[in-house]
């Protein structure tokens, strides 16, 4: 979109008007396009590997939750 020209001046967007239009960080919108120029690259799941998974915590996060006698 930052390379995109203006219908009426004829003139592009650029990154700051659009980041700023879109609520967005200048470093995020850097990203996205360093992300989209590696198509081979597989995004994977940051931090720490765990011993249970996801559903597992999941679960037992909601055991604690129903037995808590508090709501809210």
């Amino acid at each position: 979109m930052s390379r995109a020209a203006s219908p009426f001046a004829g003139r592009l967007y650029g990154v700051v008007r659009v980041t700023r239009e879109w609520e967005l960080a200048r470093s995020s919108f850097y990203y996205q396009l360093r992300i989209a120029a590696q198509p081979e690259r597989v995004l994977r799941r940051r931090g720490p590997k765990t011993e249970c998974s996801d559903e597992t915590l999941t679960g037992k996060i909601r055991e604690v939750l129903a037995a808590s006698p508090f709501y809210g």
